[in-house]
């Protein structure tokens, strides 16, 4: 009986105290910033199952030590046995195993601390050329005091493709979730798991379906709210949740995710007019919408949801500011993809999904940090939401992931000054023909696999069309850019991203996805 006890107790005592010592050295390691991917993700993989072994031997070994001292008889007892003979010295490596594993937490904390948090806030479906002053001027005011990337692209024209790459840094053919079937795999490593493993409290608060925890957004998020904006009359119940929970965190370092589906269809003036997806439906088979005045009632609708959007975000970021320090946080705000308002299309508008082209992949980029981040600048060198993770764990003092492949951008956002011109591409659409696009400069080169037709949607589509963006940004010839520098290379370019996509292993059926998500994708207008 006591030889078990204490072979317990030495068991927990050897883990506990091999996986402290273990996350010591690499807190040692973090917190002089050294960059070095190899020990970040080993520190990662071991750490963790050790401290949790250890854990559980150090609850076998207190209750051993509960047992030797509060049963004085079957002490003496004990006593008789040789290993048992020094019980002081016995309690004493159990009390040290104790500290060992409570230090975790604490050790965490020790190493995030003197890092920035970070509030990353998507909106969703919201075009660049909304982001002025007078339609959304508290985001506007905002973005004067940060920097601003005027020429930023998403990876994709719609919400699940897109926001995958930006919590991972890869394009959507390289993280493989493309279609309302795919869920994120747990080996996807996650920009809230940096954050977590480097000590930081994490939290994401989302409008839920295509940035819902069914999909596996939660890995790496300590609290993953989803919510129903629809049901919930709104994006107020969310923010309020995302703010008191951001109070509660106060004086730890921590990653905020929130995203909301405004201005997203259905569009609503506030306690006024609305356009339904049901209405939606209709422009897109021909029967609604057929004249300028009507579109241009939705559109003025779409600006409305968009001012709304404005007074929620805005009102949120500043409460965050006076509650929770948002003045010495990493801020960015941002869309995964815009919307198409009749800028070209007959059908399949107002809408998103189907194409490639500016009006819905051109986003809004803000970046505010004072300290750390450039105040009133606006940079027009293009670049991509998968930049945005990399640049964060810069900002952040943190060891870059060696899984990501966009650019970090930290340097240009500190200096204030244009970062080198680089390759955008964006790829994968919900509806239509597969599309790939490829940005250099003011090249754009769009290529359409007419063969992949997602939803079985024939929309109309070119093979290839080459943009001057410089000389045509309204992408309205297709040939305007045939005598660009450099279109050799961004069409071999986009065909390997197209062979890359034909040697994709196909996409596995997920299981059937929770009603309540299918209900929430009626809403939003995805399925029927």
């Amino acid at each position: 009986m006591g030889r078990g006890w204490i072979t317990a107790a030495g068991a927990g005592a050897l883990v506990g105290m091999a996986g402290a010592a273990f996350r010591a050295a690499v807190e040692i390691h973090g917190l002089a910033y050294v960059e070095n991917g190899t020990w970040w993700l080993a520190w990662s993989v071991l750490s963790r199952p050790l401290l949790r072994a250890g854990a559980a031997g150090a609850a076998v070994a207190l209750l051993a030590s509960v047992v030797l001292s509060a049963l004085p008889v079957a002490r003496r007892e004990l006593a008789r046995v040789p290993a048992l003979r020094l019980p002081r010295a016995a309690l004493g490596i159990l009390a040290l195993v104790g500290v060992c594993v409570a230090l975790e937490g604490p050790g965490e904390r020790l190493r995030a601390q003197g890092h920035a948090s970070v509030v990353l806030v998507s909106i969703d479906t919201l075009r660049a050329d909304r982001l002025v002053a007078s339609r959304m001027p508290r985001l506007h005011a905002l973005a004067d005091e940060g920097t601003s990337f005027t020429e930023a692209v998403a990876a994709a024209p719609w919400t699940l493709p897109s926001h995958v790459s930006l919590l991972t840094s890869l394009l959507p053919f390289d993280h493989n979730v493309r279609t309302m079937r795919s869920t994120i795999p747990p080996s996807a490593s996650m920009l809230a798991e940096r954050f977590r493993d480097a000590g930081y409290q994490t939290a994401a608060f989302t409008g839920g379906v295509y940035v819902g925890s069914a999909f596996g957004y939660g890995q790496g998020f300590q609290l993953f709210e989803d919510h129903d904006e629809e049901k919930e009359g709104g994006s107020g119940k969310l923010f309020r949740h995302a703010l008191d929970w951001a109070r509660r965190t106060r004086g730890r370092p921590f990653f905020l995710f929130v995203h909301t589906y405004q201005p997203h269809l259905p569009y609503r003036e506030a306690g006024g007019r609305s356009f339904t997806v049901a209405e939606a439906e209709e422009s897109y088979a021909g029967k609604g919408c057929r004249t300028p005045e009507s579109r241009a009632q939705v559109v003025a609708l779409y600006d409305a949801d968009v001012r709304a959007t404005d007074t929620a975000v805005g009102g949120f970021l500043e409460a965050l500011r006076g509650a929770a320090g948002l003045d010495d946080a990493v801020l960015v705000v941002l869309s995964d993809h815009g919307e198409d308002l009749w800028d070209r299309w007959s059908s399949h508008a107002p809408g998103h999904g189907h194409a490639v082209y500016q009006e819905l992949i051109h986003v809004p980029l803000v970046v505010r940090a004072p300290g750390r981040v450039a105040a009133g600048v606006r940079l027009r060198t293009p670049v991509s939401l998968i930049d945005v993770a990399p640049t964060l764990l810069d900002l952040c003092g943190l060891p870059r992931d060696p899984a990501h492949h966009g650019r970090n951008l930290a340097n240009a956002l500190r200096a204030g000054r244009e970062p080198a011109t680089g390759t955008q591409l964006a790829e994968n659409v919900e509806y239509g023909p597969e599309r790939f696009t490829v940005r250099e400069g003011d090249l754009k080169v769009i290529l359409a696999d007419l063969k992949v037709l997602h939803h079985g949607m024939p929309l109309a589509a070119l093979p290839l069309e080459v943009y001057d963006l410089a000389r045509d940004p309204g992408e309205t010839d297709p040939t305007s850019g045939r005598h660009a520098p450099g279109l050799g290379r961004a069409l071999a370019l986009l065909g390997s991203r197209q062979r890359k996509a034909v040697g994709a292993a196909a996409v596995p059926a997920s299981e059937r996805l929770p009603e309540e998500v299918r209900e929430q994708l009626r809403s939003l207008g995805y399925v029927q």
